[in-house]
């Protein structure tokens, strides 16, 4: 799988407008062909700040919508609407674990992964979430790797941020971070959101 993110720093008064363009912009993608789900995660520490998700089966179904005439959207911006902040922008999946239900907080770290560690750090995530999914309170959890150096992104959602409280402090979490080994990543940043908006594939 392959992910675009951005983050938008949304115009004082312009939040509604802005996520009616970002609903107008999914809805030309959700027809394409690879063309997985997008959502749009409000930052709970900064209101005016967005997390856009955009998930397609591969890049090149990426490439083949952006080469549509859907895929010219963004020449119609309206001025001053939002700006994008600065982010690592496209990213492929090494990791994805399922869990169960439906929740709208979402997790999001990126972390710097030490060269030549991606296999053991991989790994090692994945007993991350093997530890995660008994707690309860997850619905998907996901790895990406940066397609241009080795950033990774790691993308949680939850059904509640009690649930995300309940996994920071449980026996599992300890557990599992007495045997992690030490040096594969260092974080580089960690945030919390409410999804606001989620648009799937259209047949």
């Amino acid at each position: 799988m392959f992910l675009l993110q951005e983050i938008l720093d949304v115009a004082p008064g312009r939040t509604q407008e802005a996520l009616d363009r970002l609903a107008w912009i999914h809805g030309l993608m959700a027809p394409h062909a690879g063309f997985s789900q997008a959502l749009v995660a409000r930052d709970i520490s900064n209101e005016a700040s967005h997390l856009i998700l955009r998930i397609w089966e591969s890049e090149a179904a990426y490439d083949a919508f952006r080469a549509t005439p859907d895929g010219g959207y963004g020449k119609g911006r309206p001025e001053g609407l939002y700006q994008n902040r600065p982010v690592d922008r496209f990213f492929t999946q090494v990791a994805h674990t399922a869990g169960s239900g439906q929740g709208d907080f979402l997790v999001r770290a990126l972390l710097n992964v030490t060269p030549g560690q991606w296999d053991a750090f991989t790994a090692t995530r994945r007993d991350h979430d093997a530890a995660r999914v008994p707690v309860g309170g997850v619905t998907d959890m996901g790895l990406w790797r940066w397609t241009e150096g080795d950033h990774a992104l790691a993308l949680h959602q939850q059904t509640s941020r009690a649930d995300w409280d309940r996994w920071d402090q449980s026996a599992e979490r300890a557990a599992y971070r007495a045997q992690a080994p030490a040096g594969l990543a260092s974080a580089l940043e960690m945030g919390f959101y409410q999804v606001v908006t989620r648009v799937a594939a259209k047949a």
